[in-house]
């Protein structure tokens, strides 16, 4: 997975403060305001902040949409600022309920100085002690508990994403672990048992031993890649030069077909897979003049890569590291999420990989 397939969007920025307090104004202030246009419209009993039609204007609307603008954009501002914070739960929520008061208190005083200098309020009315001091501070806090409640939305929101994007990098890490950790059993494996094969042959047979070297320096620069995944046709190269090594061994005794269709040769494959199920089917069947053994490696018309080989067990199997088709299996289900495909009969010998589009 690329490096946080993930990194998850912050909604918590000036953008969304501007987008949301725009929201909220049209979405409740402007009804609010037009309420007003055809009457009174006292808040609590108390005698509305804004006047009626006969006094207001279009100068007051823009006013007011500029001043309820200018706090809700404050309050998520700070709200962002805090909730974006690495602090403790208790301490997070305590500086949110105090700073949401005092910013509601100061914008509630400001309102009413900037108002007593545009419209004229009852003599007897001071102004702490004003009904209307009150009235503005409750519809004020009412903004401010909508905007509270946004913001926690949003936070809870993104707090989940995150949760779920690292869960899913953490997953995403383990699979890669445990798939290095299998391919990595693979190289070891292959490279101990040809060493095996060449040791036996430098007794028997100097010059097909010199061969088998040459052949192994190739196979072993390809396993030196250090690719997890490759080409079909970059594999088939590696399985025939395998192919080429094992048969300066058995000889006649084994023979390995290819039936490929080019078509698929640019699918990909689990590097070494091939490779892996013919030395499965040298290392656990007969050999001989008597039983030759007959691997044949072929693509099908439903996109699978089949290797078949005549089944005839040795009575008891080479002792494995525990690589094999089990190991094979869980690769191309960590990798891709699909398994191989296993029949075996008293004859034949079938496993099928699945070719994978590039």
């Amino acid at each position: 997975m690329k490096k946080q397939r993930a990194m998850h969007k912050n909604h918590m920025t000036t953008r969304s403060a501007v987008v949301l307090s725009l929201g909220i104004i049209f979405v409740l202030l402007l009804p609010f305001l037009m309420m007003l246009v055809f009457g009174n419209f006292g808040v609590f009993g108390y005698d509305p902040l804004i006047p009626t039609m006969d006094t207001l204007s279009s100068k007051m609307l823009i006013y007011s949409f500029i001043e309820y603008f200018t706090f809700l954009f404050l309050m998520f501002k700070f709200n962002f600022s805090i909730l974006n914070r690495d602090i403790g739960i208790k301490k997070r929520t305590v500086t949110l309920i105090f700073g949401t008061i005092l910013g509601v208190i100061i914008f509630t005083f400001l309102l009413i100085l900037s108002r007593f200098g545009r419209y004229h309020l009852p003599e007897h009315s001071s102004l702490l002690s004003s009904p209307i001091m009150l009235e503005t501070f409750i519809f004020n806090l009412f903004f401010a508990i909508i905007v509270i409640f946004i913001s926690q939305i949003i936070y809870l929101s993104q707090k989940q994403q995150k949760i779920v994007l690292q869960y899913e990098a953490l997953e995403t890490e383990n699979i890669r672990i445990r798939y290095e950790a299998l391919k990595n059993k693979v190289d070891p494996h292959f490279f101990f048992n040809t060493l095996s094969i060449l040791d036996s042959l430098v007794a028997i047979d100097p010059q097909k031993a010199q061969k088998y070297i040459q052949k192994f320096s190739l196979i072993f620069r390809y396993i030196l890649h250090n690719k997890d995944v490759v080409t079909l046709n970059d594999e088939l190269d590696f399985t025939c030069n395998y192919s080429d090594l094992m048969k300066i061994r058995y000889g006649d005794s084994l023979k390995i077909d290819f039936s490929i269709d080019e078509k698929y040769e640019s699918y990909l494959v689990v590097s070494l897979g091939l490779q892996t199920l013919v030395e499965n089917a040298i290392k656990h069947n007969i050999i001989s003049k008597q039983k030759p053994l007959l691997i044949t490696i072929e693509t099908t018309n439903d996109g699978m890569l089949t290797v078949n080989n005549n089944y005839q067990p040795k009575d008891v199997s080479q002792p494995g590291s525990g690589i094999g088709l089990k190991n094979l299996y869980e690769m191309y289900l960590l990798k891709w999420g699909k398994g191989i495909l296993i029949e075996n009969t008293k004859t034949f010998f079938t496993v099928s990989l699945p070719l994978i589009k590039s």
